[in-house]
């Protein structure tokens, strides 16, 4: 981030919010040491996040779960925030930001803290890990269902929340920008239901992690034609199997 503020010539001083999408670790492990950084900066989380990025004691156990338990030698520690620096918005509330606001849109399933931007200028949907994680090069979102918080109706129901608002643009956190909305969107529930019949499926013919971690490539490269790692299918397993144990579903 620091770098790319030096890209663009862009003086720190001018930052007003800094706003993960969400507060796990590959997207919101940096804000205690970026707030620390630049106090005169408000910090946007979901009201369900706040009290994570105050205490992150539970976060940094999630993260374990996640992670593993030495993810603070690749990663560094999640550092916490303090309250006075936070903005808890609510949903549709905008964040005006000059000629342009940022529409806050909660958007959970992937996580319960999970919020997207809308951009009122141009359109673009910031959308974080909300409509999936598209591969590289492909235009085929993949579920992406982190354990412990991943739930797949409500993910199902954000998507159509985010379809609703039209947008004219999908950017995603992990991948590219989306330049077909509404056929990415479609896109996303389709696998996102192909992972969960599969999931139940083997769970229901009692079959270990390793195998179903087998089916998921499959699946995966069915659906985009490519089998990336970088998609983290383990962490996508282990978040249905969570979900479906949790529920006594299968």
């Amino acid at each position: 981030i620091l770098e790319g503020f030096n890209q663009i010539a862009f003086a720190p001083s001018y930052l007003k919010y800094i706003v993960p999408t969400h507060i796990h670790m590959d997207h919101a492990g940096a804000c205690g040491p970026l707030a620390q950084q630049f106090p005169q900066a408000k910090v946007v989380i979901h009201p369900d996040g706040k009290r994570h990025m105050i205490d992150p004691s539970r976060l940094i156990a999630s993260t374990k779960m996640a992670f593993g338990d030495d993810f603070e030698n690749a990663y560094g520690p999640i550092l916490p925030i303090p309250e006075a620096q936070m903005v808890v918005p609510e949903d549709g509330e905008a964040l005006r930001l000059g000629g342009r606001d940022l529409k806050v849109v909660y958007s959970p399933g992937h996580a319960s803290h999970h919020l997207s931007l809308y951009d009122s200028k141009t359109g673009a949907l910031f959308c974080g890990e909300s409509l999936g994680v598209p591969p590289p090069g492909t235009q085929a979102p993949l579920p992406h269902a982190a354990p412990p918080g991943f739930d797949m109706e409500t993910y199902l129901e954000t998507m159509e929340k985010q379809r609703a608002l039209k947008p004219s643009m999908l950017l995603y956190s992990h991948g590219h920008i989306g330049k077909d909305p509404d056929s990415l969107i479609t896109a996303a529930k389709q696998n996102t239901l192909a992972f969960a019949e599969m999931v139940v499926t083997a769970l229901k013919a009692e079959e270990g992690e390793e195998q179903i971690g087998r089916r998921a490539r499959e699946l995966m490269k069915r659906v985009s034609g490519i089998v990336d790692e970088r998609i983290m299918l383990n962490m996508t397993v282990a978040g249905f199997l969570f979900y479906y144990r949790k529920r006594d579903l299968a």
